[in-house]
């Protein structure tokens, strides 16, 4: 009996897990992305804060768009509504990195896209 219980209590936690969507913040994203970047492109001190900037409203408004979608089926007009979002932040960040950098930033976006399938488009 007390196999029966523990089996079940590890099945409903292992599904648990596995059902929880991230629960990072807007904030949290914005910063791993910054990070990443901030390694992989060099970024100064200034440039960082701004790119930090630019993720958290990319970040927040991405949020809300999940949020308004989160009980529907309609993918395709959250990409819609996601789509400007992140077309500004490329134009945003274009205006912060060199062009070395902004040409460097647009191939690990391919990249990410290339090893998520090319669903979606997300900013590293």
């Amino acid at each position: 009996m007390d196999k029966i219980i523990f089996s079940i209590s590890l099945l409903l936690i292992s599904l648990a897990s596995f059902a929880q969507p991230s629960d990072k913040t807007p904030q949290q994203r914005a910063q791993e992305k910054t990070q990443r970047l901030t390694s992989e492109l060099s970024l100064t001190a200034d440039q960082s804060t701004k790119v930090q900037n630019i993720f958290l409203q990319q970040e927040t408004q991405a949020a809300a768009i999940k949020s308004k979608y989160a009980s529907s089926d309609d993918k395709s007009g959250m990409r819609a509504e996601m789509k400007p979002i992140h077309e500004q932040t490329d134009n945003s960040l274009k205006q912060v990195l060199t062009a070395d950098q902004y040409t460097k930033y647009q191939a690990i976006k391919e990249q990410h896209k290339g090893e998520h399938g090319g669903h979606g488009q997300r900013n590293p």
